[in-house]
């Protein structure tokens, strides 16, 4: 399914499941799915290694565009995914965005998804 999402929207919905527990290792393959299919692996990479002390600093000027829509194509299970996972407690910085893109998220499920104008 193509869903429309920023550059800062694929930022704070990384930074938000990177934070959360995996519970098992079909939890793990789905993450790793949804990384693969929202064209983040790096930054959900660089994320990880900064909360674990690592260097990997994620530049924030490389991921401030709120304008601009990348297409990108959602499978039935990664959209189940991220929609479980952004239904529970969201961390207040990014709560605003979370729940905007968890809206649209729930709209390309039942069907009623509208592409942003110019996707390609």
């Amino acid at each position: 399914m193509k869903f429309g999402i920023t550059k800062f929207e694929k930022l704070a919905l990384t930074a938000h499941l990177v934070a959360q527990p995996s519970p098992g290792p079909e939890h793990g393959r789905k993450r790793l799915k949804t990384w693969d299919e929202l064209v983040v692996v790096d930054l959900a990479e660089q994320l990880a290694a900064t909360a674990a002390g690592f260097s990997g600093d994620v530049k924030a000027s490389d991921w401030a565009d709120r304008k601009t829509y990348i297409a990108v194509d959602i499978n039935a299970d990664v959209l189940d995914f991220i929609i479980n996972g952004t239904g529970g407690q969201i961390e207040g910085r990014w709560a605003d965005v979370i729940s905007r893109l968890r809206e649209r998220f729930e709209q390309l499920k039942a069907g009623k998804y509208e592409p942003p104008e110019g996707l390609a």
